[in-house]
């Protein structure tokens, strides 16, 4: 209901582009694809143009909190099937820090309206607290089968989609009151890329997580795809994918995990899930196929194979790097301006921007607000 009436409120926009995104979103809500129509509706808030002042000024901070709102319901709706209420609504809560009256007291009254649906939903999962995801209770069942009633020294890995479900996985078998399951002293483990407020890892965590997995001080990780190659620990005997899946490589890498002698390989999946796993059964099946054949070719068609293919990539790059010659020579002389996404004021001519290393954009106009400096990465005077 509070998604349906957030998403409803961006069609309520006068800019075609806006509204076309907006009447055409995912029909499933739960769906990886609703994240991408969210993405596309973001993309077209962004290139909205803001020429008539404050009420247009208005209608684009409205759509770009709709799709904050819309992108953390979607995350919230796949962590739901998986986790407990109350670690979802900590996730929602973080989110929507920024957007509280208490945080923010400059807040419009469609923006506090937002907030109150959230007020309403948390506590309403406020009443379910006492709930145990029961997809929670299989995957609890199968770490005490294989790590609490196995070897003293069992080690497993949990495979999961978001590294908002692997904070609340790692977070419910830290407080679930079984005491086995709270001594396995469960961790996350994410990439260093995305923030802490995200959900990500940082570097020194990571290399303190693998250091107590290795001496069985954390005896269970729950990780997200960045640990399918960067953690290789024999001592591992057991790999959970729960409720995940990517494709045939991502399937041997994560079963390669399991070092151990009878290490095991166990798929915990949902209808979706285990359908995507069947096809990659037998993508693996004929990527081992092919793999005999090649073992069976002479040393000189082998070679002749591999340097045909290498001649064809070769082709294909100096024909990409043609084109992409050629476009940049056409919008050489293309002439455009770079606006702020936050204010939508503060905005450079093309003609002022520098390119540092054919990586860094710098700006060296002397006509931007020095107050905003937030917005001003680098200025050369």
């Amino acid at each position: 209901m509070v998604l349906a009436q957030t998403q409803q409120a961006s069609r309520k926009q006068n800019d075609a582009n806006v509204l076309h995104c907006a009447k055409h979103p995912c029909s499933s809500k739960k769906d990886p694809e609703y994240c991408h129509w969210v993405k596309r509706l973001h993309k077209a808030v962004m290139e909205l143009k803001i020429e008539d002042g404050a009420q247009r000024t208005f209608e684009f901070r409205y759509l770009d909190i709709i799709t904050d709102y819309l992108q953390a319901y979607h995350f919230s709706l796949e962590t739901l099937a998986l986790a407990q209420i109350e670690d979802v609504m900590k996730f929602l809560e973080q989110s929507f820090s920024s957007f509280s009256p208490e945080t923010n007291p400059d807040t419009t009254e469609p923006e506090q309206n937002f907030y109150e649906l959230f007020l309403t939903l948390k506590e309403m999962a406020n009443r379910q607290r006492n709930f145990v995801n029961p997809n929670l209770e299989i995957l609890a069942e199968k770490l005490r089968e294989n790590v609490v009633n196995g070897r003293h020294d069992a080690r497993a890995i949990v495979f999961v989609r978001t590294r908002v479900l692997a904070e609340a996985v790692a977070s419910w078998l830290c407080k679930c009151g079984d005491v086995d399951l709270m001594r396995l002293n469960a961790r996350k483990f994410t990439g260093s890329q995305a923030s802490e407020e995200q959900g990500g890892t940082s570097a020194a965590e990571q290399k303190w997580v693998v250091e107590n997995f290795r001496s069985g001080e954390v005896r269970v990780l729950i990780a997200t795809s960045v640990a399918e190659e960067g953690i290789d620990i024999p001592e591992c005997n057991l790999v959970i994918r729960y409720n995940y899946t990517r494709n045939e490589v991502s399937k041997v890498q994560t079963r390669g995990r399991s070092r151990t002698s009878g290490g095991i390989s166990i798929l915990l999946a949902m209808p979706a899930v285990f359908q995507l796993e069947r096809k990659n059964c037998v993508r693996e099946r004929l990527m081992e196929s092919a793999l005999h054949q090649i073992s069976e070719m002479s040393s000189a068609q082998f070679s002749e194979k591999v340097n045909a293919h290498q001649r064809k990539l070769f082709q294909d790059w100096d024909l990409e790097a043609i084109i992409n010659e050629r476009r940049r020579s056409e919008l050489e002389n293309v002439k455009f301006s770079v606006l702020c996404c936050g204010c939508r004021k503060i905005s450079v001519h093309s003609s002022e921007i520098r390119t540092i290393n054919e990586t860094h954009r710098i700006s060296i106009s002397r006509n931007l607000d020095l107050e905003n400096q937030s917005y001003v990465l680098w200025i050369v005077m």
